[in-house]
């Protein structure tokens, strides 16, 4: 049961983030005949008038709110647009169908508007981001400025060379120049899961060391969350091996461990 209400409620959040109506998202299904889509665009259509007549929104409501108000009463868009003379959109690869249209009309006055974002990094698709916004916008606003940021001042050419390679070109061309050397070279290693992945890293460090005369402040690992981060610390103590772990709580540390 729970599953079921979780799907329904992911699809209520994607068509809000489309700017769907229960009606039309109804009609659509009863045309397919498709009478697993009748009963949830149903399900909808009763969610938004019980939500509605308690005075309440969700959080899709806070973009599908004021896009409705603003493309049903110019005089307001008209205002909006003035109060905001410059607008500003960052992870714009990210954005969704809702918010283009709000963004769209907040400037449409003025037609002040600067976009940051790159099709590379475009991860949000599976909540509703379409990065076909990149080429909407384009469209739309055919007398803005690109500008490409291609010069990058952290990493070595190197690594900008393996994520390219790794992501291709995408929509926009975008060679990479780095103001750093060429860097060490990348060693990619494959590994059966998290904790082989982490022996097999510790046991690189242990080698190192002791055939290198490297010292364990040498090395840095570097993980996308600090969820991850545990299963590096248990390898590491297990080995002997002292480490500091850097915006965290260590894992001998963490309450349930104490």
């Amino acid at each position: 049961m729970r599953d079921a209400v979780d799907a329904v409620a992911r699809e209520i959040d994607a068509a809000k983030s489309e700017m769907g109506i229960p009606a039309a998202i109804l009609a659509a299904a009863e045309t397919r005949d498709d009478k697993t889509a009748i009963a949830r665009a149903t399900v909808f259509a009763e969610y938004e008038t019980r939500k509605t007549s308690y005075g309440g929104v969700d959080f899709g409501d806070l973009l599908v709110l004021p896009v409705t108000v603003l493309e049903q009463h110019q005089d307001i868009a008209t205002a909006m647009a003035q109060r905001f003379r410059f607008v500003v959109a960052d992870e714009y690869q990210d954005t969704n169908a809702a918010q283009y249209r709000l963004l769209r009309l907040l400037t449409q006055e003025h037609r002040n508007i600067t976009v940051v974002g790159d099709d590379q990094q475009a991860i949000f698709g599976w909540r509703g981001a379409d990065v076909r916004n990149l080429t909407s916008f384009r469209r739309d606003y055919s007398e803005a400025q690109q500008v490409v940021l291609h010069e990058n001042y952290r990493s070595t050419q190197v690594i900008l060379d393996a994520a390219r390679a790794v992501t291709g070109k995408g929509g926009i061309d975008k060679p990479l120049h780095a103001q750093r050397a060429e860097g060490y070279q990348i060693a990619c290693v494959e590994t059966e899961d998290e904790y082989d992945e982490a022996d097999t890293l510790v046991e690189e460090i242990k080698r190192l060391v002791k055939d290198e005369a490297k010292s364990a402040g040498d090395f840095a690992i570097l993980v996308r969350t600090n969820a991850q981060s545990r299963v590096f610390e248990s390898a590491l103590l297990t080995s002997r091996l002292p480490y500091t772990l850097v915006n965290g709580t260590q894992f001998i540390d963490r309450k349930e461990v104490r």
